[in-house]
């Protein structure tokens, strides 16, 4: 029997926990005790929001860097049956973090893999942008350096002319 491998949203910004959040969603994140986590302290936070009697030491926490050892633990949890949360910074975790590499971790062991519900920005964002929902792409982050940024948004632009579809990153 293995574990089942859930993809906890986290918070867009401040906010209660139940104004953002399904109550599915709260209390699975409630009752698991381990988890994958893009960075532990902003994870630690935002569990304390949702259990703030909760013993935030008594879990068993992991940060999501593609490294053998946290692919090695996380491997271990599960197939010793054991429930795994995997908590972004924000939004949904899969979407533009390190967490994309634990749910296909959990595909190739033959593990389950749930998202629960939540905010997420890139759909939020292309909600309220007005821009085609019906044809869109996402890219991810955009390079940090100036010239390569240029290069990458004058190619978007081209896309967008090209196809009508809606560019988001």
């Amino acid at each position: 029997m293995t574990g089942t491998l859930y993809l906890v949203p986290n918070l867009l910004g401040v906010a209660e926990p139940v104004d953002v959040l399904p109550a599915r969603s709260i209390a699975t994140a409630q009752r698991l005790s381990h988890f994958v986590v893009e960075t532990p302290k902003v994870a630690r936070a935002f569990l304390k929001t949702l259990s703030p009697d909760r013993v935030i030491a008594d879990i068993a926490m992991i940060a999501c860097e593609p490294t053998d050892a946290a692919t090695a633990q996380c491997t271990a949890w599960l197939k010793a049956g054991i429930d795994v949360g995997v908590i972004s910074d924000a939004g949904c975790p899969g979407m533009a973090d390190p967490g994309a590499t634990f749910v296909a971790l959990a595909h190739r062991i033959g593990v389950t893999v749930v998202p629960l519900v939540g905010p997420s920005s890139i759909l939020l964002g292309l909600m309220a942008s007005g821009f085609d929902g019906q044809h869109f792409a996402f890219h991810g982050y955009l390079p940090s350096k100036p010239p390569d940024r240029d290069r990458a948004l004058k190619l978007l632009e081209k896309t967008v002319r090209e196809t009508g579809a809606t560019q988001a990153f």
